[in-house]
């Protein structure tokens, strides 16, 4: 059994926008059920890596690279590269995390 002082740690915000951001990527990632291939493609479009460069640094091809973004963008709720931008950026401008995929409104 936790003592209140381990319960309340539990329920505070990590220390540092670094965990708050790695901690949201993680939740939304589980969320959507990105498979492990999506999630390196995801990381380096986060990046704003193009799709040959994609291709180059998975050992993939261009379609294929755009292919595991289709299904990024399907699975996150996203329309475009913009969207997942500005998904994962949320925590860092609001101070919230969001527990499920992107969806407009």
């Amino acid at each position: 059994m936790l003592t209140r002082k381990e319960s309340l740690a539990m329920d505070a915000p990590p220390a540092d926008t670094e965990t708050l951001i790695r901690a949201h990527r993680d939740r939304m990632i589980a969320a959507a059920g990105l498979s492990e291939r999506e999630v390196e493609v995801l990381n380096l479009l986060l990046l704003g890596r193009a799709h040959g460069d994609i291709a180059t640094a998975l050992e993939i091809s261009e379609r294929t690279s755009r292919f595991h973004q289709g299904n990024i963008l399907r699975k996150l709720g996203a329309e475009s590269r913009f969207d997942l931008q500005r998904l994962f950026a949320e925590p860092v401008r609001s101070g919230a995390t969001r527990s499920r995929p992107y969806s407009r409104p």
